[in-house]
């Protein structure tokens, strides 16, 4: 057997001793609580509790359908995203170009041209109304997922397509990318995992910019508007937050398993955040000791609790409440011993409120591009934009209430344009003022000196380019 070097001796010596003085901590704080004397059996019947609710526990149970054959959009996407990779990573490419600047959509449209075959399989794949990838279900601590930066690869490119085909006068084709983006976005919504719902945020980011650029240039088709609008209501972002939820619970419940299997260095950087203990590590490995197994139950079991607790907020009404509901659910993980390791690392993801937060910036841009696409068709009829939003009933246009305050959106002409926005995040009417990253100047985009949560001053506003 191959010796190991001496530096990985003297760890793996260190990580014993700090493996006994961890059980006995853990010890404590178990017994100090008042918990039942059988942990094990109580750990079995809150999960048969679940279990008879219907919850997923595994990542069989967790995992949507594959498509039909020949149904699944998934491998298409890979194979386009391949194909546009080096052209969205080189200087002036998708992903860098200026769209402020001719030189920079004429490099473009030149790429467009080069990858006609790639948009081709893009435009195959939006067709199919359910994707599935190959996300490691039954290893979500572990696993990786390498399809997640390339769908955004995909999402850029559309997104600059849009911007071209608007730059050149085919208004409904810039339309019809921009609903491929969008559709990007519903795809990977169909995968229940915490990365994905990033990635779904950042593309509808990358659509709500191409947004701005697009609608107000040049008279908008009103049919494809409307399927526009349509897709823009595809995704529920609080369907997809409690999705999350049910994934994360099936995360915990496999890290269980890795660490009473003694596998060390299961945590990935993803899930070391501000609530993780500095030695989760090697709270993880005591754990595969026999005489602690009663203690990995009982962080089992408040990790499920405070899941539980998540997912009824989640599953709360408005915005509002929901962050009052998560804020208390992030108070009592906090609460949590550091010897409560799964329950630390594992119930973070789905309790801060920050997270809930850059959903609903997510949730309310939809909002807000359904919104202008409204006033767009009503201009086109009436020669002018209304003088409030109400007016948009004219043209059979809905109008949803602010995501944020359950309140009308503010809106009012200014000379020929108008201004619109939603009071955003800080749940403050900031008079307009645009948070900071949603601005098209990289000066602007600078986080603000001053306070912790300034960043998130501002309301959420309709720049167009």
């Amino acid at each position: 057997m191959k010796r190991q070097p001496a530096a990985r001796r003297r760890a793996g010596a260190n990580v014993v001793v700090r493996v006994g003085v961890i059980g006995g901590a853990i010890g404590a704080l178990i017994a100090g609580a008042g918990w039942a004397q059988d942990p094990a059996t109580e750990l079995a019947t809150y999960i048969q509790g679940l279990r008879a609710a219907g919850k997923p526990l595994t990542g069989q149970e967790l995992a949507p359908p594959w498509p039909a054959e020949g149904q699944n959009p998934a491998p298409l996407y890979l194979q386009a995203a391949q194909m546009l990779r080096p052209h969205d990573l080189a200087a002036g490419g998708y992903g860098k170009a200026d769209w402020t600047k001719p030189e920079d959509l004429a490099v473009l449209a030149q790429l467009l041209e080069q990858d006609q075959q790639a948009f081709a399989l893009i435009a195959q794949a939006a067709s199919l109304p359910k994707c599935r990838f190959n996300t490691p279900y039954d290893n979500l601590v572990g696993g990786l997922y390498p399809h997640l930066p390339q769908m955004r690869t995909v999402a850029r490119c559309e997104a600059a397509a849009a911007v071209v085909g608007c730059s050149q006068g085919r208004q409904a084709e810039a339309l019809e990318h921009l609903g491929r983006c969008l559709v990007i976005s519903r795809h990977l919504a169909d995968e229940p995992t915490w990365l994905g719902l990033l990635v779904v945020e950042s593309l509808d980011a990358i659509c709500w910019n191409a947004a701005e650029y697009v609608v107000p240039r040049g008279a908008l088709p009103e049919d494809a508007a409307r399927r526009l609008a349509q897709e823009l209501t595809a995704v529920d972002y609080r369907q997809l937050c409690a999705g999350v939820v049910r994934a994360r619970r099936v995360e915990g419940l496999q890290l269980r398993e890795l660490a009473k299997q003694g596998r060390p260095g299961v945590l990935n950087a993803e899930m070391a955040g501000p609530l993780a203990p500095p030695n989760a590590d090697a709270l993880l490995a005591a754990y595969a000791q026999p005489t602690l197994h009663p203690q990995l139950y009982q962080d089992v079991l408040m990790f499920l609790r405070i899941i539980d607790q998540a997912e009824a907020a989640i599953g709360g009404n408005g915005y509002q409440a929901t962050l009052t509901a998560l804020d208390q659910t992030r108070a009592a993980t906090e609460q949590l011993p550091d010897a409560a390791v799964i329950a630390r690392v594992m119930a973070q993801g789905v309790v801060l409120d920050r997270y809930w937060r850059r959903a609903a910036v997510a949730a309310t841009q939809r909002q807000v591009i359904g919104v202008v696409l409204g006033l767009e068709i009503y201009r086109g009829q009436k020669g002018s934009y209304p003088e409030k939003l109400d007016d948009l009933q004219e043209a059979n246009w809905p109008v949803p209430p602010d995501y944020f305050s359950d309140q009308p959106f503010t809106y009012r002409r200014e000379g020929s344009s108008f201004l619109l926005y939603s009071v955003g995040p800080d749940l403050k009417d900031d008079g307009g003022q645009p948070i900071y990253y949603l601005h098209h100047s990289p000066e602007e985009r600078k986080a603000p000196e001053g306070a912790a949560g300034a960043v998130e001053e501002g309301d959420l506003v309709w720049l167009p380019w």
